[in-house]
């Protein structure tokens, strides 16, 4: 992950249109101990996705703002052995792959244990690319809501 030499303040001036009083008002809210991005979002200074791209940007990272419900039988065979609780709890979900690696979507990009924890369970390298909190959490209920329908469908199969 190649970091940007600007810092993640001067990235959210410039990508995220915050102003330098905005950012002094969020460091001060920052004590309280939330992170810079919970804090500017909660003030209504920037929204997920701006959040999202700024760190992008920041940790020369690719950034998506969708992911196509065409994609979601391919999502859902990626997902096979990743417990729900987990890809909501660290925000991350693995959105393709292939032999040589799995391309894994998270809000926060700077936690490197869930992303080690899903080289392992995904038995491949990860490609990192960030997206917006509320795209990966929507991804998730859906992707997850159609493997529990089909389950359903399997288990009716059964009792015929």
């Amino acid at each position: 992950m190649a970091v940007s030499a600007k810092t993640l303040e001067a990235c959210l001036i410039e990508h995220g249109g915050i102003s330098e009083s905005t950012l002094e008002k969020a460091r001060e809210k920052q004590r309280e101990g939330k992170g810079l991005g919970d804090v500017l979002q909660e003030m209504g200074a920037i929204d997920g996705n701006v959040w999202a791209r700024v760190l992008a940007d920041h940790y020369g990272l690719p950034y998506i703002d969708q992911v196509s419900s065409d994609s979601y039988d391919r999502i859902l065979e990626l997902v096979r052995d990743l417990p729900i609780n987990f890809a909501k709890r660290y925000q991350v979900l693995p959105i393709s792959g292939d032999d040589d690696a799995v391309t894994v979507a998270t809000s926060d990009p700077t936690s490197f244990g869930p992303m080690d924890d899903m080289r392992l369970l995904m038995r491949r390298p990860v490609r990192v690319v960030v997206a917006p909190a509320p795209l990966i959490t929507d991804t998730i209920n859906r992707v997850y809501d159609m493997a529990s329908g089909s389950t359903e469908q399997l288990m009716e199969g059964l009792d015929e």
